[in-house]
């Protein structure tokens, strides 16, 4: 323990580790996403860091067409979709 890194007077403990670590200290947050895309590739594991290279490796998805809207009595609104991608990956 570095004294000189101790801001308050008062007891501290310092504990050494006799046993290894029982969990292997690794990352844990990679996301894995499935779904359908525009473009078809094979099945294969691709790393991305930006909608750039998604679009480029993926594809986009088609815009959505066609919706309904409409308001009742209570000035409540409704929207109904139309004819949405299935390419819901894009999302």
């Amino acid at each position: 323990m570095d004294t000189a890194s101790l801001k308050t007077p008062g007891v501290y403990i310092q504990e050494i580790a006799t046993f290894p670590p029982s969990i292997a200290e690794v990352e844990t947050a990679i996301p894995a996403f499935i779904g359908f895309t525009e473009l078809v590739l094979p099945s294969s594991v691709n790393r991305i860091i930006s909608m750039v290279e998604y679009v480029a490796l993926y594809g986009m998805a088609e815009n959505q067409k066609d919706f309904a809207a409409s308001l009742d009595a209570a000035d409540n609104l409704t929207i109904v979709p139309g004819k949405t991608s299935p390419y819901i990956m894009y999302y």
